[in-house]
């Protein structure tokens, strides 16, 4: 880009990513003072499955769970288990994200059957239901509230406490629920409930999985490389022209179960068709851009191991390798700018040009 012939191209794309970095910082300004207003625009954060016995509550909860592999949830679960001789069944507390096991310590109720109705056992959702309900998470799923906790003051003040709080909760609500803590769900200013039928689930699930695919992409952690090569004696680094035109570097959202290693070199291969070798398995971790995402990118210096240049097609318009001193007057966002001398620096030590 600083060659002769790209130097008109050159000042033209800087002129337009001054006047974009001037409106950026506009909007960000914009966006402190209208951050409380945003929320009352969007405030239901929070998503409560709610109908009939038997319509999929939790079935569709599992499916947007499921949409979502990267996000750190917590949270609770309750399952139908072995019950005592002559029951018909108890139910029993579980980590959302832990295995299902029928511990009698867990148990927070037993079936008899429609003559002799149910025993519950409040002080279980006390102790371990309330730490289920505050272990951390990025998502807190609850699945699902009845009437079995309404003599659980604990519980209910934790639900609560989590419900004004801002970390998104998914969870299944009993139509028939009566419990102080059940209205209280209902009315909360933060939660939209969506009543689930055999007729409306499919629809229901679709518009669901919109607002959370919007909610949720805020809280996962990105990953990404700034890529070094040496060209004609110069130093260039790989950049990407994004389908939101700017300039940046390769990178995207860690999948679950996934280290941001591993995510930097799948991001920038399947972002530009290069495949890299990482100077370092330490990154550097930046805070995200945007001021009402929660998340960190993760960026490590890299050298090119193989592969053509080729543009993911729908996600990136340019991939192109640039000249090292022109970087910084190219990248859209500010806060790549630190992570890029960080790379760089650890470039030029492992290349003996301190």
């Amino acid at each position: 880009m600083c060659a002769a012939k790209s130097r008109r191209r050159g000042a033209r794309i800087s002129r337009f990513i001054r006047r974009k970095r001037a409106i950026l910082a506009f909007l960000s300004f914009g966006e402190r003072i209208m951050q409380t207003s945003f929320k009352r625009r969007d405030p239901k954060i929070h998503i409560f499955l709610t109908g009939g016995i038997q319509v999929g509550k939790s079935t569709m909860l599992r499916r947007l769970l499921a949409e979502f592999p990267a996000v750190p949830f917590s949270g609770f679960r309750t399952v139908t288990g072995p019950g005592p001789e002559g029951a018909i069944g108890a139910v029993y507390l579980v980590p959302a994200d832990g295995e299902i096991l029928f511990r009698p310590e867990r148990k927070v109720g037993v079936r008899w059957g429609y003559a002799r109705g149910m025993d519950a056992f409040p002080e279980v959702f006390d102790e371990f239901g309330t730490a289920c309900v505050e272990a951390p998470g990025r998502l807190i799923l609850m699945d699902e509230i009845g009437c079995m906790e309404r003599e659980a003051p604990r519980f209910a003040e934790a639900v609560l406490r989590r419900l004004d709080g801002e970390t998104p909760i998914l969870g299944v609500l009993q139509g028939r629920a009566d419990s102080p803590l059940a209205e209280a769900i209902r009315k909360h200013e933060k939660v939209l409930l969506a009543e689930v039928t055999p007729e409306n689930r499919e629809e229901v699930f679709l518009q669901l999985l919109r607002k959370m695919r919007w909610q949720m992409k805020r809280f996962v952690d990105s990953a990404g490389a700034v890529v070094f090569r040496e060209h004609e004696g110069k130093t260039q680094a790989l950049m990407i022209y994004s389908n939101h035109k700017s300039w940046g570097f390769p990178k995207g959202h860690l999948e679950r179960g996934e280290d941001p290693a591993a995510a930097a070199r799948r991001e920038v291969f399947e972002e530009t068709g290069i495949r890299i070798e990482l100077l370092s398995d330490r990154g550097f971790a930046a805070e995200a851009a945007l001021l009402r995402e929660s998340r960190k990118i993760h960026y490590f210096p890299a050298l090119v191991r193989s592969g053509a240049l080729s543009p993911q097609p729908g996600e990136v318009r340019a991939a192109e390798w640039q000249d090292a001193q022109c970087v910084k007057e190219l990248l859209y966002f500010r806060e790549d700018v630190e992570p890029f001398e960080w790379a760089l620096q650890q470039y030029r030590a492992r290349q003996g040009k301190g």
